[in-house]
């Protein structure tokens, strides 16, 4: 009978080690979801904000300025058209397993400046040093920050102009 008593506490450490792993298992689940879902925030946030700047602004022009409320209606579909393509970009590295390629980079900085001075913002950039490589996770977190502060920018300020400095 001892050796039934080894067995079952065999049975019960492999039981409790397998319960240990599958918490483990839902809590990184639950990061990732939680990255995840930050990720499609800042993506939508980001570019509605700037299509609502860009159709303000196509309203605002439309008595005076026909042409120029046609710009801003064309930032508008661009602005829009991009989103659906990082919504894609997204879904499809959930889909795929692949969730290191979901989100931006420093590397895309001059298209989120373009579309950022294309709604009325002037932005320069100020580098200094050499850029070095940058862990993933620090990478795109540094490109959502710059992508949060410039639509704050483009949200609550006089639009009057941002620096952005790179060190």
């Amino acid at each position: 009978m001892p050796w039934l008593a080894g067995v079952a506490l065999a049975w019960q450490r492999r039981a409790s080690a397998t319960q240990r792993a599958l918490e483990q298992a839902d809590v990184a689940a639950a990061v990732e979801r939680s990255r995840i879902a930050r990720e499609v925030h800042d993506l939508v946030a980001h570019t509605v904000s700037v299509m609502v700047v860009q159709a303000e602004a196509g309203e605002a022009l439309l008595p005076t300025a026909p042409e120029s409320t046609a710009e801003s209606l064309r930032a508008v579909q661009t602005a829009g058209r991009q989103a659906l393509g990082e919504m894609w970009r997204t879904v499809a590295a959930l889909r795929s397993g692949d969730v290191a390629a979901a989100g931006h980079r420093l590397a895309a900085l001059p298209e989120l400046l373009e579309t950022v001075r294309a709604a009325g913002l002037p932005v320069s950039v100020v580098t200094e040093g050499a850029p070095s490589a940058l862990p993933d996770e620090v990478d795109r977190s540094a490109y959502r920050v710059l992508q949060e502060a410039l639509t704050n920018v483009l949200r609550h300020s006089d639009r009057t102009g941002a620096t952005v400095r790179l060190s």
